[in-house]
């Protein structure tokens, strides 16, 4: 069992995120201590609620436990899913001492943070993340929300769980297209912290839970520096501005998060090479690595359709977007780029 503690920039919010084996079952031994009330809500989706609620509910028998159960995917992430846990939580007589707990994926744990953040103006809340893309990316960071039919992730708020408990038996159930998916996130990290990583994941050779505990602490690093997302924490969403556009012009449907992180984060590879900025070869080795593991790298859309999809990304403002971009393995920056520009170089390497 690993642990790796997240203390956030403004040094007021300390949490431990435990990884490892046959946690779950156990899971009053590692998170009851930031259980203050009688309540606990589990907050999950329709996949994962048969397998596992019942499970964490046993192993919380001290409390009252709630279970509140949505449709399982990413058009669930919307304001009428979040107001039917505001009138759940509101029914059962939930108090600001009373603890929500996120068992799921990435659209379960930004909604039931949200929830948390925004319910009785802030309740605790407790992240189980059960895929790999959410064991090492959005449990981990406090961010919350969910989408609009503009964009993705455009209502939300910095909100960081209690615990984070990271439990690897979780993973044995997933479907191996939705364990890919999670290794998009695995390799963009790899491809923002050190060749050493990168090159143990291009040739399989890193242990599951020392992968994930490299890819928490990388991300815990960053968000330690900067919580609120104003400079640095910026690199994490390497080949997000184009990965969201690609998930959007599909209605969050056709591609996953994963697959379109995988194809963005090429994109802005060859982008970088294009502009001179980026090491010549850094965009095949992703894309190799990326493949490897069963991940699409072509766009399913072109230019024209992307740049058109983009324009809501967060990243934007008045004068363009910061796209960013690797001078090469282990070494991100953030690149401010006006649209004219960016829409003749997505052209070019479409």
């Amino acid at each position: 069992m690993n642990r790796v503690t997240c203390e956030t920039a403004k040094k007021n919010n300390t949490y431990d995120i435990t990884i490892g084996n046959n946690l779950l079952k156990n899971a009053d031994k590692y998170i009851s201590r930031f259980i203050k009330g009688k309540k606990v809500a589990i907050i999950t989706d329709s996949n994962v609620a048969p397998l596992y609620a019942d499970i964490l509910k046993d192993a919380l028998s001290a409390y009252q436990v709630f279970t509140f159960i949505f449709p399982a995917g990413e058009a669930s992430k919307n304001f009428s899913t979040i107001n039917s846990i505001y009138s759940f939580l509101c029914e059962n007589d939930f108090t600001r001492e009373d603890t929500l707990i996120a068992l799921g994926g990435g659209v379960t744990g930004d909604m039931c943070g949200f929830a948390a953040a925004t319910y009785l103006r802030g309740v605790p809340f407790i992240q189980i993340p059960t895929t790999l893309l959410s064991d090492v990316d959005s449990s981990v960071g406090g961010k919350t929300g969910y989408d609009l039919p503009c964009g993705k992730n455009l209502i939300g708020a910095f909100y960081q769980p209690k615990a984070v408990l990271i439990d690897t038996d979780l993973l044995t159930t997933l479907k191996p297209e939705t364990v890919s998916d999670g290794m998009a996130e695995v390799i963009k990290t790899a491809l923002l912290s050190d060749k050493d990583m990168f090159d143990l994941i291009s040739e399989k050779q890193l242990d599951l839970t020392e992968m994930i505990t490299r890819c928490v602490h990388f991300k815990s690093t960053i968000v330690q520096a900067d919580e609120l997302d104003s400079g640095i924490r910026g690199i994490l969403n390497l080949g997000h501005t184009f990965g969201h556009a690609i998930e959007k012009l599909g209605n969050y449907k056709t591609y996953s998060h994963g697959q379109g992180v995988a194809i963005g984060t090429v994109i802005a590879c060859k982008i970088g090479e294009k502009l001179g900025l980026t090491k010549k070869g850094i965009a095949d080795l992703a894309k190799n690595t990326f493949e490897a593991y069963g991940l699409p790298t072509l766009p399913p859309y072109s230019a024209q359709e992307i740049f058109g999809a983009l324009k809501n990304d967060k990243k934007a403002n008045s004068s363009g977007i910061k796209l960013v971009l690797l001078n090469d393995i282990g070494s991100a920056f953030l690149h401010q780029t006006d649209f004219d520009t960016l829409e003749k170089l997505l052209t070019e390497v479409i």
